[in-house]
């Protein structure tokens, strides 16, 4: 039996696509999942009791629904006691606070909600755990609370904080929606135990098979698998009957959920994930992971290329992609640094060991659209070298006025202006130029492609917007998608359930996963 612990329903006012309950309940479906922790989207963004009514309307009668209630921190002295004395009395697993900037832990505030839920025996939820440090202050600040405490959101930057918080605090319960990276689950597992290991995903915002994918791809046994699936789920939030009876049960695991083409991998990276603990990293982890999962090629480019030296970089790239027939490299290349870049652009274009090359805008120093990088646009373009536009996809823009707002980061994809702008410029002065944008950019990515003949759209990501990619197909046609991964950091696992869930035609795969990017590179 799978339970999902990390779903939400509701309005996303960012987002045009319903995100209600037909639509959680749909992507449950699809991905075999039989019950939902669910809290409401309503009360984590707009009013915590009209969006706790509605989940407790919503909950009454339906087995598939574990309500958790939400608190506001900031409210302890007027809402939060009866906020937490109604979610008892109206049958809900658990009491959900949102963990932002805008109040810290310290404050009065925090404490006295904090206190009110841990009293209330229910287990203590703090939703969207990304910054630094909030997992080891929210364990300590629960340790004798006699309540367990449930990490939704967890970043995966922060999985080495995430490993110590589980190894020290035993009422500590973390689930696995963020963690995509090399052995995440497996070191989980082995810091805190198969018993507080709680399998989520963020639907329906984001697809359910990706995370799933990384459980059941994951080196462990069976039991710890089912356990991190479901059983464990069932009894923390209060249906220790269901878990016994599911335990007892004979019933398969699903296999992992993947297309069927072997995929050419245009996204790979040679050590990018270096401070997060990984069981294998760097070319050996691309290597495992590509025999894995059947991949024909891998293209890859050097971390320290582009944050640190470009050419003594790109001199590693070449040498660990020489030996590796599945392997290709990508130079990086930088309007910095024109001279150096237009040497590896004219190797590129020579040898058939470089697939395209990578230019990475998060670590320049240029302005987007500024002479310079029209320049070295220019300069590539003659050259007929692909490339690929290795951004994260932010619009830092919105995400700043967007935190200072909300006290938190919606995590979307998006261009900014600027970048869209000097896209829109290049696609005119260089029609034949090819360009595969990294991580897609949302719908920003869709407009960009759809203007720009010989621009592509690459969906890998630690969070992939539900049906964003069955979309850009529809929109674009099936002939301007790619497959991407971004390893070592991200696993074929999680990616391949991105493409999967986008329920692609026989004809659609083919493209997407190998033919179109054998086309772009020129590949045999």
């Amino acid at each position: 039996m799978i339970v999902d612990s990390y779903t939400m329903a509701g309005g996303y006012f960012i987002r045009d696509s319903p995100m209600g309950f037909p639509e959680l309940f749909s992507s449950m479906g699809k991905s075999g999942v039989s019950a939902a922790a669910v809290m409401s989207m309503r009360a984590l963004q707009a009013d915590a009791r009209k969006g706790n009514d509605l989940l407790y309307d919503e909950a009454r009668g339906d087995g598939r629904i574990l309500p958790i209630a939400v608190v506001y921190p900031e409210a302890s002295h007027t809402e939060v006691p009866s906020l937490v004395e109604d979610a008892v009395a109206r049958g809900a697993a658990g009491l959900a606070m949102r963990v932002n900037s805008s109040l810290p832990f310290a404050s009065l505030a925090f404490q006295k909600t904090l206190s009110a839920v841990s009293a209330s025996g229910l287990p203590v939820v703090a939703a969207d755990v990304r910054e630094a440090g909030v997992a080891t202050q929210l364990a300590e600040a629960t340790a004798g609370s006699g309540c367990p405490l449930v990490l939704l959101g967890s970043y995966y930057n922060n999985l080495g904080e995430l490993l110590e918080v589980l190894a020290a605090y035993p009422h500590v319960y973390v689930d696995t929606s963020w963690q995509v990276t090399p052995g995440c689950i497996e070191l989980m597992v082995e810091s805190g135990g198969s018993s507080r290991i709680l399998f989520g995903s963020g639907a329906p915002l984001r697809p359910v098979q990706p995370a799933l994918n990384m459980v059941l791809d994951a080196d462990l046994d069976e039991s710890a698998k089912r356990n991190i699936l479901g059983l464990n789920a069932l009894r923390l939030f209060g249906r220790g009957e269901e878990a016994d009876a599911a335990e007892a049960s004979s019933i398969p695991l699903p296999d992992v959920k993947a297309p069927s083409t072997p995929a050419i991998d245009v996204h790979g990276h040679l050590g990018v994930g270096s401070r997060i603990p990984m069981t294998v990293r760097d070319v050996e982890a691309i290597e495992h992971y590509a025999a894995r999962a059947g991949f024909e090629y891998v293209v890859c480019s050097a971390p320290v290329a582009y944050r640190e030296d470009l050419d003594a970089g790109n001199r590693e790239m070449m040498a660990k992609v020489a030996d590796r027939p599945r392997l290709l490299g990508s130079p990086v290349i930088s309007p910095t640094h024109v001279e150096a870049s237009l040497r590896w652009v004219d190797r590129c274009a020579q040898d058939p060991k470089l697939g395209h090359v990578t230019w990475d805008p998060d670590n320049e120093g240029e302005a987007y659209g500024s002479e310079k990088y029209m320049a070295l646009w220019a300069e590539v373009a003659k050259r007929g070298v692909p490339v690929f536009w290795n951004a994260g996809s932010q619009d830092l823009e919105r995400n700043v006025r967007w935190e200072k707002k909300l006290g938190y980061m919606p995590m979307i994809r998006g261009g900014s202006r600027a970048e869209i702008e000097m896209f829109f410029e290049v696609g005119r002065r260089h029609p034949n130029l090819q360009v595969i944008i990294g991580h897609g950019m949302g719908q920003d990515g869709v407009t960009v492609a759809g203007q720009n003949r010989n621009f592509y759209l690459e969906h890998s990501g630690s969070y992939p917007e539900r049906d964003t990619l069955r979309k850009a197909i529809d929109t674009l046609g099936a002939d301007k998608v790619v497959y991407g991964t971004d390893l070592d950091l991200i696993l074929p696992a999680f990616c391949l359930g991105t493409y999967y869930s986008a329920d692609m035609t026989p004809a659609e795969e083919s493209l997407i996963m190998a033919e179109n990017a054998r086309r772009i590179m020129r590949l045999p």
